[in-house]
């Protein structure tokens, strides 16, 4: 089963990009990896293992502890982010922009 999640923001600053959302995996309640590419570029490999109490109520099967934040270092300028929930028995992952 594919995994979903959210991408909730993408902020940029003179200094980076700080991406934050959450993910899971229907097959595992643990948290899941995540994978962070900036202009087609894997920037960062994260575990989506952070607190989240909003996302115990709509999925209690799965818990609180699914979200992610991270800071990218970045020049100025336009940039593409993708996030990509990573998909723990292999197959398709979930990617937002």
């Amino acid at each position: 089963v594919q995994p979903f999640g959210s991408l909730d923001s993408v902020i940029g600053s003179p200094d980076g990009i700080t991406v934050a959302g959450w993910a899971i995996d229907p097959d595992t309640a643990a948290p899941i990896d995540v994978h962070i590419y900036v202009d087609n570029v894997g920037r960062a490999a994260i575990t989506a293992n952070g607190a989240r109490p909003d996302l115990a109520t709509p999925f209690p099967a799965y818990g609180a502890n699914h979200g992610f934040s991270t800071k990218i270092a970045t020049n100025g300028g336009n940039h593409t982010v993708c996030a990509f929930a990573i998909n723990v028995r292999g197959g398709d992952n979930h990617g937002a922009r």
